[in-house]
This record gives structure tokens, C-alpha cells and sequence, in this order.
């Protein structure tokens, strides 16, 4: 996970948005239209995704909000948004699932928060089921993109 949000230009989330939307399409048995399966920024398609786009992106630029979650179990902090979090994340399945948590807490799909992370769809997947290292970095960009803060803290 390399680009946050406010590092992707609007041509680059447009051509991933294009990209993604294609690779779905074949997975989902949906034809595209001929003219529009390889991006052409200069087309009136293209310029239109680039321009969404950029207005995605700046409305992706506002601050995050801190959300405190009150300490609890991961099944109850689904069904009501707590006042404070305090989670020990012991193991790679407990922070996979903290991550598919907090994604879907902030209402987003896979492919959105690939697009938000500027990533393939397949590494959330892959991230989201623990068969890829988390790191504390993988926490805070998943955090940011959900519009919340997270807070490390080390205890004896």
C-alpha cells in the first residue's frame, strides 16, 4: 500500500478506477463496450472519469475524524459505533479482522478501499484474510481511509 488518497493525481485513480471496472467486468460476465475498454484520457469518457475523479480526491482531503470505540468485543462494536476502542491485537487474524472491521464500519467494499489506497482490490483480499503481513502501516492507512485515528500504545 503505497499512495494514500491525496497522493493519487485524478488521471491515476481514473485509469485504476478503468482498470478495476474492466477486470470486474470479465469476472462478473458483463460486456463493456469495445470503444471503451482500454482508458483514452482524451476521449470524453476519459475526461469525464479524470474529472470525477479530481473531485473525489479533493473531498477525499478533508481531516479525519477520531472516533474513540469503548473496550469490547469485535462482533458488538459491528452492530453499535462504541465511544472508545481499546483492542490488543495478539495475533495476524485479530488485526485482519480489526481492518475488515473498520472497512466495513465505514461502509466501503474491497474495490473502494483499493481505490481509496491506491491499490489492486486483491491485495485488500489478501491483506483482509491474513495471508499477507499486516504492519502498523497497513493499520493507520486503513484507519485514515475509514476517516478515523488510530493510537499505538506499548504496556508492560
Amino acid at each position: 500500500m503505497t499512495n494514500t488518497p491525496n497522493q493519487l493525481k485524478p488521471l491515476e485513480l481514473a485509469k485504476l478506477f478503468h482498470d478495476t471496472y474492466e477486470e470486474l467486468a470479465v469476472k462478473y460476465n458483463y460486456e463493456t463496450r469495445l470503444e471503451t475498454r482500454e482508458f483514452n484520457r482524451a476521449s470524453k469518457n476519459g475526461m469525464l472519469m479524470i474529472e470525477t475523479c479530481r473531485i473525489v480526491l479533493e473531498s477525499l482531503d478533508t481531516p479525519p475524524t477520531h472516533v474513540l470505540i469503548e473496550r469490547g468485543e469485535l462482533e458488538r462494536m459491528c452492530k453499535v459505533i462504541p465511544v472508545h476502542a481499546n483492542i490488543e491485537l495478539h495475533t495476524q487474524e485479530d488485526a485482519a479482522q480489526l481492518l475488515v472491521h473498520m472497512r466495513k464500519k465505514a461502509g466501503m467494499t474491497q474495490v473502494q478501499m483499493a481505490v481509496k489506497l491506491g491499490v489492486m482490490q486483491s491485495a485488500i483480499s489478501k491483506i483482509e484474510r491474513g495471508s499477507q503481513q499486516i504492519t502498523i502501516h497497513n493499520l493507520l492507512e486503513y484507519a485514515s481511509a475509514c476517516g478515523c485515528t488510530l493510537s499505538i500504545g506499548v504496556h508492560k
